[in-house]
């Protein structure tokens, strides 16, 4: 009996200590955002509510995925904050402004 009492006792230890030190963790940026996408992952996180973002932009052709000469086929926007539809509004109208592209191919995520 103690000795479960006194693994019990390591394994709550362990979790408590893991928890602490994941938490104090910074939020990392993903390395993989081209420089269009973190401007405006920028411009997205000035919004009131929206505490972080990443944007990802799927372009049409493979040998442009780095840069913007082609086409763009959808824009993913995943952001943490405020899920309000004034919110979705104001990134739906800058993406399409800033990129001049149609909204139907405008995914926002707000978690």
């Amino acid at each position: 009996m103690p000795l479960i009492f006194i693994l019990l006792l390591i394994a709550i230890v362990l979790l408590s200590v893991d928890f602490v030190i994941n938490k104090e963790k910074p939020q990392e940026k993903p390395v993989n955002m081209t420089a269009t996408e973190e401007r405006l992952a920028n411009m997205i996180c000035s919004f009131d509510g929206i505490t972080s973002c990443e944007v990802y932009i799927n372009y049409d052709k493979e040998d442009s995925f780095f840069g913007s000469s082609g086409e763009i086929n959808g824009v993913l926007v995943i952001c943490k904050g405020t899920d309000t539809v004034s919110n979705k509004l104001k990134i739906l109208s800058a993406l399409q402004k800033a990129l001049n592209i149609d909204k139907d191919i405008i995914e926002i995520l707000i978690l």
